[in-house]
């Protein structure tokens, strides 16, 4: 038998045992009580404004997308577990938040992936997962043409979140790291010579100086989807694209992006009337 069953009957009973986790379990509460969460960073300004004026979502995670956040949250524990062996004294999950017009609960907030401090100040880590396709992008990497091609970098949104963690510590370096799900195979890392830790993590330093703006530029962003809460006009149909640049979105258009495709109210967006 070369075809596959439609549906899996055994293999799948790991991706069962994660979706009811997840169902027992609950949404995992924010660091604070704000409006928006820093891991939303670059998110649709709809999406957003959805979330923080407490409308239902109309979509749920299917299993697949379950089981590949149960792979960065078991990654995840792991590495934080190795870190603080690796550097004694570091701390994880550090709740943070950033303020909006100075009043409490605030304006933003998340967990810090990992804070680690010495003599070369305070650095702030932020783990990102991802498949092939997307750390070939990342590190830049043609695996068909065995070349090496410009890098994309960590994307818009991951550096923003993480921008957002290291300047409410006042973060001396902010760093992304990357751990792919993929490993480059041998033969191409003998061609490109690259090392083995290469192959399948890769990671990014930023100073305060480069990170900062990019902070500064988010809030800005969600104070304006904040202000329009309030006001109740809902805000426009904008996410931050991996090169920082306005991804402007359309739930009914013919070929719907990935973002609305994977929005937890894209039913309800789609059905909107403006």
């Amino acid at each position: 038998m070369t075809t596959p069953v439609e549906i899996p009957v055994f293999t799948r009973v790991l991706a069962q045992a994660i979706h009811k986790a997840n169902e027992d379990a609950g949404e995992r509460p924010k660091a604070f009580p704000t409006l928006f969460r820093h891991s939303d960073a670059g998110k649709c300004g709809r999406a957003l404004w959805y979330s923080a004026s407490g409308v239902e979502r109309s979509e749920v995670m299917d299993l697949p997308g379950e089981m590949v956040m149960w792979y960065g949250s078991t990654i995840h524990t792991e590495w934080q577990a190795a870190l603080c062996e690796a550097f004694p004294g570091s701390e994880v999950e550090v709740p943070v938040r950033h303020h909006y017009d100075h009043e409490d609960p605030g304006l933003c907030s998340g967990h810090v992936d990992a804070v680690v401090k010495g003599d070369f100040g305070t650095v702030v880590i932020e783990l990102k997962t991802k498949g092939g396709f997307g750390f070939n992008q990342a590190v830049g990497l043609d695996r068909q043409r065995y070349a090496r091609v410009t890098p994309n970098g960590p994307g818009a949104p991951a550096l923003l979140q993480g921008a957002l963690n290291a300047m409410a510590l006042d973060a001396d370096v902010l760093v992304i790291g990357l751990i792919g799900l993929e490993a480059v195979s041998r033969q191409l890392a003998g061609k490109l010579d690259i090392a083995p830790e290469a192959r399948i993590m890769a990671e990014w330093h930023y100073s305060r100086a480069q990170y900062e703006p990019w902070a500064c530029e988010e809030l800005d962003r969600l104070e304006r989807i904040a202000s329009e809460v309030t006001e109740g006009y809902p805000s426009s149909r904008v996410a931050v694209g991996d090169d920082f640049s306005k991804v402007r979105l359309d739930p009914n258009a013919t070929r719907v992006d990935w973002r609305c495709t994977y929005c937890a109210f894209f039913d309800t967006c789609k059905g909107a009337s403006c």
